[in-house]
């Protein structure tokens, strides 16, 4: 229901799954890849598309990225099982861009402008030793010991771009206390809020 609730959100906000490209910097086991390719399949199929332009079309616009092989395996194959009439349909075998990294660490993200980006991002406070090298890229954010989630907010208003559409589960902490007062201050300045 949480997931429904967002995509439904994400929908008044303006993004459209027979057209915008989606993205979870943090995807986990598919919790918003997988509704999110059943609910481009319905869009397209609203629009009769085949089942191999749905495939291709969810192929073309749906990524996620985490640092967990096992959890990007998994992430493939729920979308497999989402869309498992189409890939009989069609006899194609889809290549679904789930990929595995850091999306914190990887420069090459920076350059690629998603419309709509999605994240359950993890939340725990990281440790200096973590943080060091990633202070270049965040330092518009950090502040003493910031939690994890802080900075996979200020990534996913970059992969968004001017215009995208951003739905993010998070914790309210980020509202207040002096840790977040950078971030607060980096997201009044970069982007506006629709809930």
């Amino acid at each position: 229901s949480l997931v429904r609730g967002l995509l439904d959100d994400l929908v008044t906000a303006g993004a459209d799954f027979s057209i915008d490209a989606f993205h979870d910097p943090a995807c986990g086991g598919a919790a918003f890849l997988a509704p999110i390719a059943i609910r481009m399949r319905e869009a397209l199929r609203a629009q009769g598309k085949t089942a191999s332009q749905v495939l291709i079309h969810v192929e073309e616009h749906l990524s996620g990225i985490d640092i967990e092989p096992n959890l990007c395996k998994l992430s493939r194959h729920f979308l497999r099982m989402a869309l498992h009439a189409e890939i009989r349909k069609a006899g194609l075998s889809p290549r679904f861009n789930v990929s595995t990294g850091d999306s914190l660490r990887s420069p090459s993200l920076a350059s690629v402008t998603k419309r709509v980006v999605v994240c359950n991002p993890p939340y725990r406070k990281m440790t200096a030793e973590e943080l060091e090298p990633l202070r270049p890229a965040f330092d518009h954010i950090i502040e003493a010991q910031p939690n994890v989630y802080a900075l996979f907010i200020a990534q996913c208003v970059e992969l968004a771009g001017k215009g995208g559409i951003i739905g993010l589960v998070t914790p309210t902490s980020f509202l207040s206390g002096q840790y977040f007062r950078k971030l607060r201050k980096y997201l009044m300045e970069n982007t506006s809020f629709a809930h």
